[in-house]
C-alpha cells in the first residue's frame, strides 16, 4: 500500500488530522508492506501501530529508506536526488509542483524497493505525462501561458496551483481566474 499524504480535502467529516489518519490507516490494515513520507509524523505513528506491516519510507531530513537529499526545480523538469541502500540515486521527473514531485518519490520508492534498477525507474519518469486538467500549462493567444488547474476545487489545490503559478517567469503580470471552490 502507498499512503501518500494527508491533509485538508474531505477534513469536514473528521473532528481532526488524526481522526482521519486512523480511518485512512484501516485501508492499510491487511497489507505487507506500507510506503509514506515519514515526515508526516501523524502517518508515521500510525503505521508503526500497524500489526504484521512492514513500513517502507521516504524522508527529506529523518532516517529513512530513501533519503531525499535535493529536489531541484528546473523550468519544466525537477531532480531529485537521494540516497536508497547507500547508492545515491536520481530521478527526473516533467513536472515542477509539489504534488507531483511528492507522487512520483512514493512511486520511485515503490519501485527501487521492488528491486527495478533506477535506469529503467527513469526511463520511465520521464515519459510521464500531466493528469488532464490537473495542473496543465497551456500556450495562450497574445503570448500568455494558462495554466488549467479544474480538475480540483479546493483551497490546498489552489495553493499547488499559485506555487506553480509563480514558478513561471516568462510574463511580468499573472492573472487569476477562479471558480466556485
Amino acid at each position: 500500500g502507498i499512503f501518500t499524504n494527508i491533509s485538508a480535502p474531505h477534513q469536514e467529516n473528521f473532528s481532526s488530522f488524526s481522526e482521519k489518519v486512523k480511518e485512512k490507516m484501516k485501508l492499510f490494515r491487511n497489507t505487507q508492506t506500507l510506503i509514506y513520507c515519514k515526515d508526516y509524523a501523524i502517518i508515521d505513528n500510525e503505521a508503526r501501530n500497524l500489526k504484521n506491516t512492514k513500513c517502507i519510507c521516504w524522508s527529506k531530513s529523518l532516517p529513512c529508506e530513501l533519503k531525499i537529499a535535493r529536489i531541484d526545480k528546473e523550468t519544466d523538469v525537477t531532480i531529485i536526488s537521494g540516497i536508497y541502500n547507500s547508492e545515491p540515486v536520481q530521478i527526473i521527473i516533467p513536472f515542477t509542483d509539489d504534488a507531483s514531485v511528492e507522487n512520483a518519490i512514493h512511486c520511485w520508492l515503490l519501485m527501487l524497493y521492488l528491486g527495478i534498477k533506477n535506469e529503467l525507474i527513469q526511463r520511465g519518469m520521464s515519459r510521464l505525462n500531466p493528469v488532464a486538467m490537473r495542473l496543465e500549462i497551456k500556450k495562450g493567444i497574445g503570448s500568455c501561458t494558462l495554466i488549467n488547474d479544474s480538475y480540483n476545487s479546493d483551497l490546498q489545490s489552489l495553493a499547488i496551483a499559485l506555487d506553480l503559478l509563480n514558478q513561471q517567469h516568462q510574463h511580468p503580470v499573472k492573472t487569476l481566474i477562479l471558480s466556485d471552490i
